[in-house]
C-alpha cells in the first residue's frame, strides 16, 4: 500500500543524502582534533626552538605533515553524497591521497637541507598522537558525541 506524501517522511529527494561523517557534534570533533595538532604541533616546535632553530623547524615540519593532510581529508569527508557507496569511495580516495601526500611531503623534507630527522618525525608523531588525544579526552570523545546525542533525543521525547 502506498503512503500519504503529507505525512512525517522527509522528501524523497532528500531521503537517501549521505554524509561520511554522520555523528552528532562530528564537526566539533573534528575541529577540536585540528586544533589540539596545531597546539601540540607549536608547543612542540617552540620547545625544540629554545636548543636550536633547526631542530624547532624539523618538529614544525613533521607536524605540518599531519595538520595539511589531516585538513584536507577532513574538508573531503564533509561533502554531501547521494549514496553510500559514493561516501565510502569519497573517504577511500581521500585517504589514498593523503597517504601519497605523507610520502611526498617527506621525500620533499630529504631533499631540504639542515632537516634534522629525529626532530621531523618526533613533530609527526607528537601531532598524530594529538588527534587521539582530542578524541580520548573526557567531553571529547566518539563515544561522548553518540551517548550525548542519544541522551538528547530521549530527553525531548
Amino acid at each position: 500500500m502506498g503512503r500519504e506524501q503529507g505525512g512525517s517522511e522527509p522528501p524523497r529527494r532528500d531521503l537517501y543524502k549521505v554524509l561520511a561523517i554522520d555523528l552528532p557534534q562530528a564537526r566539533r570533533l573534528d575541529s577540536r582534533g585540528l586544533l589540539c595538532q596545531v597546539a601540540v604541533g607549536a608547543l612542540a616546535a617552540l620547545g625544540a626552538a629554545v636548543w636550536d632553530r633547526h631542530v624547532g623547524l624539523s618538529v614544525l615540519g613533521g607536524a605540518s605533515m599531519v595538520w595539511s593532510t589531516n585538513l584536507y581529508i577532513s574538508a573531503r569527508a564533509r561533502v554531501l553524497e547521494r549514496s553510500v557507496t559514493a561516501a565510502l569511495s569519497r573517504v577511500l580516495v581521500g585517504e589514498l591521497i593523503k597517504v601519497i601526500c605523507t610520502i611526498a611531503l617527506f621525500l620533499i623534507a630529504a631533499r631540504l637541507p639542515h632537516v634534522v630527522w629525529p626532530a621531523l618525525l618526533f613533530g609527526y608523531v607528537a601531532a598524530l598522537i594529538a588527534s587521539w588525544i582530542a578524541v580520548a579526552a573526557p567531553g571529547g570523545g566518539v563515544r561522548h558525541a553518540a551517548l550525548t546525542g542519544a541522551r538528547n533525543q530521549h530527553w525531548k521525547a
